[in-house]
């Protein structure tokens, strides 16, 4: 008796986690939530590893110059996202592989001085739109 009570016990623990695991998680094609639930203003760069690895391209912002990481989430295995001429440095999302349905969201993160997150921008697509979040 004491083993099936053990036992119920632990396929609840494991039922509650996995059903509370899915915000907790990044999943491909899935990226906003997590994004929004995860990553905060303040946030240093070392946190941002923590959460979204270390495969980000470093680009800067178009008007002021400061660094903006960029994260690019494929849909399409292999894809890599190919500035435009003379962009290959410049924070702007990729609208050809949106369209091609290649990239599932493009996250940008701005930097203080101080090396903490200072902007995001998540773009997405939504109903064959490329729409964005920003906090």
């Amino acid at each position: 008796m004491k083993k099936f009570l053990l036992l119920g016990m632990w396929l609840i623990i494991v039922a509650t986690l996995v059903g509370c695991s899915s915000n907790n998680m990044l999943v491909k094609g899935n990226e906003l939530p997590y994004v929004k639930k995860k990553l905060e203003l303040g946030m240093t760069k070392a946190d941002v590893k923590e959460l979204f690895g270390r495969n980000y391209t470093n680009v800067y912002h178009a008007v002021n110059g400061s660094e903006v990481w960029r994260y690019d989430w494929a849909i399409e295995e292999g894809y890599v996202v190919v500035p435009e001429q003379g962009m290959e440095t410049v924070a702007h999302y990729d609208r050809e592989g949106f369209q091609a349905g290649k990239l599932s969201s493009q996250l940008f993160i701005s930097w203080t001085r101080n090396n903490v997150v200072k902007d995001v921008i998540v773009y997405y697509m939504d109903d064959g739109e490329i729409k964005d979040y920003m906090f």
